[in-house]
């Protein structure tokens, strides 16, 4: 998120966030790889004062197998410092169907 996110999501209270990307690859990519790289990612969190936390999860996928990452995340301010946490876990499953 950026670091105006606050701004952009109205502030205070809860927000949410929902994303689809595309993959790079051309259509016509050999080896069944042109959707490589396609996927998605939700985001909800909660700003309250100096208080704000979130919580996310996205799955990328790939021929040679899909990524899912997922993360909880919160900080607080205290003016003079800003204290932050971070759990981040990525996995990766097994090939696609079809491929």
């Amino acid at each position: 998120m950026p670091a105006d996110a606050p701004a952009i999501l109205g502030a205070a209270g809860p927000n949410f966030v929902a994303m689809y990307f595309l993959g790079e690859n051309a259509s016509n990519a050999a080896g069944g790889t042109s959707t490589d790289g396609r996927g998605y990612s939700l985001r909800a969190g909660y700003i309250a004062g100096a208080l704000d936390l979130g919580i996310s999860s996205g799955l990328t996928t790939f021929a040679a197998g899909n990524v899912r990452q997922t993360n909880v995340a919160g900080s607080y301010d205290f003016n003079v410092v800003k204290l932050m946490a971070l759990y981040a876990r990525d996995t990766v499953s097994g090939r696609r169907r079809g491929s």
